[in-house]
């Protein structure tokens, strides 16, 4: 893999520089069923090298359709790497990743927990290495949704493979999401990344699954005002956050937010309440309805502050609302990262910044169309009831894992 990446990226010296500039051109879209045949054509139309990390991988006609397209991409001669989430796609792996791996395509898995490493062959001399990893990784999750198609463009966002997020699947069941096509230079550095991830998953081979124990990975430059924005390392994590909360504070026409998991920290809070301070129009929306059980009781606790300080705070109605986004004046971000310590501490995340003018219209028209399908938490006709307020405190207790 390093002689082909090398060869196609150019990624001679560690230090290559990482453009900062703009995309040679970006897509972006809330139609999975667009983005999923967008996505399945650029493959097909793959010369080199498919590389594919998600989150979840289903064990259905999504999912099918993703394994046809890889498969079929690998027998034309394009090498193709897949690397799944241990926990996220646990099922799939169990039913199908052996098979996918003998149709020629190169399967990982990342971090998988220990009773899904159990129903795998595992050779015996390595057991007792193994269960040092399972204690140390078993709560960092690969999170991202990243298609790297011959090292020139990038399909990112909060989009699974997997029928839920699909409207002629699911009808009007089916999640809200954001996903972006970009392609340029900026794609480099999602291949070093991607790379970092896949040294340290476990080799899917057949009913054997072997685990990997390389050292750490090579320096990755990564510009503060980078057009892919990654968390591989905690400084990353540290320089992205304090970079967003800094764009927040210095708003002045508004801070649009959609994200699904939304559990801020204290420095977002007051970031926020700065930027509604300065006149900047502050939106939040979260979902109504929620594929996790306590996330609805979570957001309650927040709804009083927030509103306090001048967020306007809006809960999406119709279905699950899944994404990822920003608008913060005119800078544009999609991608997996949720606004929760599981995003800022444990999980892999990757999100782009769009910079084209259509890029921002259509964001625009995606939060206007979101933001009507929204119900306004208000004074004290829609604040939460005390025993909803209890219940997400508690929770909030462990809101380092959540």
């Amino acid at each position: 893999m390093r002689a082909i990446t090398h060869a196609l990226l150019g990624l001679r010296h560690k230090t290559a520089p990482i453009p900062t500039g703009r995309w040679r051109s970006e897509f972006v879209t809330a139609d999975f069923d667009l983005y999923l045949d967008r996505l399945l054509e650029d493959i097909a139309r793959a010369r080199r090298l498919v590389m594919l990390e998600v989150y979840i991988f289903g064990d259905d006609p999504i999912g099918h359709r993703v394994e046809d397209a890889l498969a079929a991409a690998a027998s034309r001669g394009v090498k193709v790497l897949l690397l799944v989430d241990g926990v996220g796609s646990g099922t799939w792996i169990e039913r199908s990743a052996g098979t996918l791996s003998r149709r020629g395509v190169q399967v990982r898995v990342y971090h998988p927990p220990p009773w899904q490493v159990a129903s795998f062959s595992i050779p015996t001399r390595q057991r007792m290495a193994v269960a040092g990893q399972w204690i140390r990784y078993l709560n960092r999750r690969n999170h991202r949704k990243v298609c790297l198609v011959d090292g020139a463009l990038a399909w990112v966002g909060s989009m699974n493979l997997v029928r839920d997020h699909s409207c002629s699947l699911q009808k009007e069941f089916a999640w809200r999401d954001v996903g972006a096509r970009v392609a340029g230079d900026g794609v480099r550095i999602m291949v070093r990344a991607f790379i970092a991830a896949w040294r340290r998953a476990w080799r899917v081979q057949g009913t054997r699954l072997y685990p990997s124990f390389s050292l750490r990975s090579r320096h990755l430059p990564v510009p503060l005002d980078g057009l892919a924005r990654l968390n591989h390392g905690i400084r990353m994590r540290r320089r992205y956050y304090r970079d967003l909360i800094a764009r927040i504070r210095n708003a002045r026409q508004r801070v649009w937010i959609a994200n699904a998991y939304f559990v801020p920290q204290g420095s977002l809070i007051e970031a926020l309440s700065e930027a509604a301070a300065n006149g900047a129009d502050v939106r939040v929306v979260v979902p109504a309805h929620s594929d996790i059980w306590f996330m609805s009781f979570v957001a309650a606790t927040f709804a009083d502050k927030l509103t306090h300080i001048g967020v306007r705070l809006l809960q999406y109605q119709p279905c699950m609302l899944h994404s990822k986004t920003m608008i913060i004046d005119d800078w544009v971000l999609v991608g997996s990262t949720n606004l929760n310590n599981r995003s800022l501490r444990h999980d892999l995340e990757a999100d782009v910044v769009l910079r084209a003018p259509e890029s921002l219209a259509t964001m625009e028209d995606i939060f206007n169309a979101d933001i009507t399908r929204s119900i306004e938490i208000t004074g004290t006709a829609h604040r939460p009831p005390w025993w909803v307020r209890l219940i997400g405190n508690t929770v909030l207790l462990a809101r380092r894992w959540i």
